[in-house]
């Protein structure tokens, strides 16, 4: 036997083995090496086998296939088919393949995804199996995407490996996110922890991946497990703020609000000049009840960001807690300059300025909240409050009623109505207002 070893202009290497003796290099018929690509090409490598002329090697791939040549007896040339041939076919299917990526690449990058998968379906390597990945990823299958992936690593030569997964992992991670989310809307924690496991298995660092999986163990009344899980990555991965950030947010879901201001102290620590953790952290103080250490980073975030309205209310609604009335009327007034319609605001307005025993600003600002949201029925019963410590009994009276027909269950209001009655003199509609507050 005598091995023929060519180097293509392309870079391939085309082996061949033919009889030592009687190696005649004739003219050959290349329609038939034309015939035999054209089948490789469409009918995929795993066809050839059957066609008898030719075999593949075990360790050929796409670009460069290693044949073993038998005897071909032709109909109208009886000899050996030349070495010449071999290359040939090699070099054609090489050059289909190379056109096929051509065509299916140009598809891609102009969003014919459909077109892609037709090119790329004709090509059998890692590569080929990868950017047929791809494509159906982007075309929104990702069945078929995580089908090609899972190819595409069985394809992958051992010496590449390392990269092909780094380029692969990643969408399969997004895959399986993409899929969880799916089921997490269906109300299937057990599908989202299934898939979350996967997706951490790949890559056991990954944010989103490690909060689904607490999430599904959180829907699945497995607290121990997720908190066990963010505590264990704290520990393994203490520099990394991802998992004290998680950890504060399993904390806050749980109401250990103090566990959470620790947490999200580490954060800090590691991430000091992320205004979303200070936001987080003044939450959580907030939550704690701690209004005393939440104002001075909310004050902060106010530097940074002064039109922020939620910011602003928690800033506003501290002060009022802690007595700074003043303070608390500037924060809610600023609100009102952002959005002149906020009810909300407004009330904390009022409420502030009737601690302040400013009673005519009170009056106006419960007015303003009632005409963003004539539906508030604590702003008409606060109104009716205000009316009636200023002696103006049918204004009173008016207000009560108009919280009493917005919500007919408000207990409040009638005993504040039976109040006014009382005040008015009308004892029989007093002790009816009295009456019907005690029936609720």
């Amino acid at each position: 036997m005598r091995i023929f070893t060519l180097q293509t202009d392309v870079g391939h290497v085309i082996l061949a083995v033919a009889p030592a003796s009687g190696m005649e290099r004739r003219r050959a018929d290349f329609s038939l090496a034309q015939l035999l690509a054209l089948y490789y090409f469409t009918h995929r490598r795993s066809d050839v086998a059957r066609f008898p002329a030719f075999k593949p090697h075990p360790g050929s791939s796409s670009r460069g296939f290693i044949f073993l040549t038998r005897k071909l007896r032709l109909r109208y040339m009886k000899t050996v088919l030349p070495v010449t041939l071999m290359c040939w076919i090699s070099l054609t299917l090489s050059g289909c393949a190379n056109k096929a990526l051509e065509r299916g690449q140009y598809a891609y990058n102009s969003g014919d995804f459909e077109t892609a998968i037709e090119e790329f379906s004709h090509l059998t390597s890692s590569e080929g199996l990868f950017y047929t990945a791809c494509a159906y990823y982007r075309n929104g299958d990702d069945a078929n995407a995580l089908a090609y992936f899972e190819q595409a690593e069985a394809h992958i030569d051992p010496s590449k490996e390392e990269f092909w997964h780094a380029l692969i992992t990643p969408y399969k991670i997004r895959i399986y996110l993409n899929q969880a989310d799916e089921y997490a809307e269906q109300g299937n924690y057990s599908e989202v922890l299934n898939l979350a496991k996967k997706a951490v298995a790949l890559d056991p660092h990954h944010k989103d991946a490690n909060r689904y999986l607490t999430a599904a163990y959180v829907e699945l009344n497995m607290a121990d497990e997720a908190k066990n899980q963010l505590e264990r990555m704290t520990q393994t991965d203490s520099d990394n703020p991802q998992w004290y950030e998680l950890l504060a947010e399993f904390y806050n879901r749980t109401h250990e609000y103090d566990k959470a201001v620790a947490s999200y102290q580490k954060v800090m620590e590691l991430r000091p000049n992320d205004a979303k953790i200070r936001e987080k952290l003044a939450k959580a103080y907030l939550a704690q009840g701690n209004c005393e250490a939440a104002i001075p980073i909310l004050k902060e975030l106010i530097d940074l960001n002064p039109f922020s309205i939620s910011t602003l209310f928690d800033l506003a609604n501290c002060e009022q807690r802690q007595g700074d009335y003043q303070s608390a009327i500037a924060h809610y007034t600023a609100i009102t300059n952002i959005a002149p319609m906020n009810g909300k605001a407004w009330q904390g307005i009022g409420a502030s300025a009737t601690w302040l025993e400013e009673y005519d600003q009170a009056i106006t600002a419960y007015q303003k909240a009632i005409q963003s949201d004539p539906t508030d029925k604590i702003s008409h019963y606060q109104l009716a409050h205000l009316y009636l410590h200023q002696n103006q009994l049918a204004d009173a009276l008016n207000a009560v009623s108009e919280a009493i027909s917005i919500d007919n269950t408000y207990k409040e209001a009638y005993q504040l109505m039976g109040n006014i009655y009382r005040k008015m003199g009308d004892a029989e509609k007093a002790a009816e207002a009295f009456e019907k507050a005690e029936s609720l």
